[in-house]
Formats: C-alpha cells, structure tokens, sequence
C-alpha cells in the first residue's frame, strides 16, 4: 500500500508546475532602441511571473530561458553576453496560492524582420524544491471528526 502512495505521490509531483502553475510574461519594455515596436536588432527586458496555484511550496525555483527564431537572451543584463541556447535562471520561492516574479531578463530582438505573431522567447520550470510545509499545516487544522465525550450520570 505505502508503495501505490509513493508512486502516485511521485507522479503528482512530476506532473505539479503543468497542473498547479501558470507562468507568465510581463513589464516587457525597451531598453534600448525606439519605443512602440520592436525593431531589429534592440534589446528588451521583461520579467516571468510564475503563479502556484496549488498546495505545495515551491523553492529553488530556477527557469530556463529560450530566445526562438533569431531571438537571443542575456540573463546578466543589456550589456550581454546575448546567447541562443537555454539560459538557465533565477533561485525563486514561490508559496502555495502565491507568485514570484523574476528579476529581469533581457533579449536582443533578432537580426531580421518576422512577421507578426512570431514566437520570440520560450520559459519553462527547469527545476524545483517541493515543500509541504503550507499543505501539511493548512490542511492541519480544526477537525470535529476526531472528538470525545465524556459520559456520566448526575445524581441529585
């Protein structure tokens, strides 16, 4: 029995960010370069806001950062280095019900023209310390389930 709770316990985790978490862009805006559209070659900062909606802590949150069609991403500020592949960034706690943004993460818009709704960043959870704390002490709480009552006659 205890190896079904570990196993589906295991799975739950695995599956918890696709199932508890919602990531998000947001403050995207220029750093340098002309201001109301992204032009070539300019770099912009933004942050990821990460929500976790579920009942686990999650600590150590770190994110992997990819800029897509040309994009590149520098997780160390404007001045680089740019690069294409994944960049691996940030150490966030991210309480159960709470959300953390990211500190700033910066692209450098590509060398060439893309049409509109091309994808230009990617962010996913590349890993994460699970913490039971807020669930084990949330769900830890009043109970009339387990109950006594004392019984007695009462004489005159």
């Amino acid at each position: 029995m205890a190896a079904v709770f570990f196993a589906d316990f295991k799975a739950a985790l695995e599956t918890y960010p696709g199932d508890s978490v919602t990531l998000s862009i947001t403050n995207f805006s220029l750093e340098s370069g002309t201001p109301t559209q992204i032009n070539v070659n300019e770099i912009w900062k933004f942050k990821v806001n990460v929500q976790n909606d579920g009942d686990i802590n999650m600590n150590n949150v770190e994110l992997h950062v990819l800029g897509q069609n040309d994009t590149l991403i520098s997780t160390s500020g404007v001045a680089g280095p740019f690069n294409s592949g994944f960049q691996p960034f940030g150490s966030m706690t991210v309480n159960a019900g709470g959300s953390q943004k990211s500190d700033w993460l910066y692209l450098q818009a590509p060398p060439k023209k893309k049409a509109a709704g091309t994808d230009l960043v990617l962010v996913h959870i590349n890993n994460w310390d699970a913490d039971l704390g807020s669930l084990l002490e949330t769900q830890a709480g009043h109970s009339a389930s387990a109950q006594v009552i004392y019984e007695a006659e009462v004489f005159p």
